[in-house]
Order: structure tokens, then sequence, then C-alpha cells
């Protein structure tokens, strides 16, 4: 039994951490072709990248963001849940929701941030 609890640790670790390297990967590739630079060899190269993102997503989206927020997702992607816990109650969902929302999704999306983030914003705790 511990071996199937630290397993799922380690692989919710691995995903989420896999899932943001993808997303980095993602937002670069929306930059430049926000600014025109998304060459045709780049979207040929990119594309694929945006699609195993998209499935790891959902994979991390029910394993590991229903570990980490003890909540089952109603979504389909990350995005969509901290969203949905962002906009939701004040509580530590919520709180640890905002801070995946500020140093890692809007932190990474150059132009327009990824989660939409309530003004003001409630008290985050330090890094």
């Amino acid at each position: 039994m511990l071996y199937f609890i630290l397993s799922y640790l380690g692989w919710s670790i691995a995903g989420i951490y896999l899932l943001w390297l993808f997303y980095i990967a993602v937002m670069d590739m929306r930059s430049a072709r926000d600014v025109g630079t998304l060459t045709t060899a780049a979207k040929v190269m990119g594309y694929p990248i945006l699609f195993i993102g998209l499935g790891v997503d959902l994979l991390v989206n029910v394993f590991a963001a229903t570990l980490v927020f003890l909540d089952l997702p109603k979504e389909l992607t990350v995005t969509g849940h901290v969203q949905r816990l962002v906009d939701g109650k004040a509580g530590w969902r919520k709180t640890l929701a905002l801070w995946f929302a500020v140093n890692l999704l809007n932190s990474m999306s150059i132009g327009s941030p990824h989660i939409t983030i309530p003004v003001p914003l409630p008290p985050i705790p330090a890094q």
C-alpha cells in the first residue's frame, strides 16, 4: 500500500512538471503566432507538442490535480480546473489555485493572463 501511495505521489509530481514543460512550449508558440513569427516549420514541429501536451493535461487533471486540490475535476484541463477554483469560494483550494495561477501559469503567459484573477487579489502566502 505504501508503495502505491509513494508511486502515485511520484507520478503526480512528474506529471505536473511534464505538463508545465509542455505549457511553456505551447505558450511560446502562441507568443510567436501573436507577433507573426511562427513559421510553417515551427508549426510542423510544434503542433504535435500541442496535442501530446493536451493528452498530458487530461491525465494530470484527472490524477494529479485531483490529488493536489482534493477535488474531482468537472473540466477537461488543469486550466479549467484552476480557473473554477480561483472563481470559487474562499478557502485553501482557492489559495492554492491562485498560487498556481500567479506563479506557474500567468507568469509564462505573455500578452494576456492564462487564468483570470479576481480583483482585488486576495492575499497569497509568501513564496
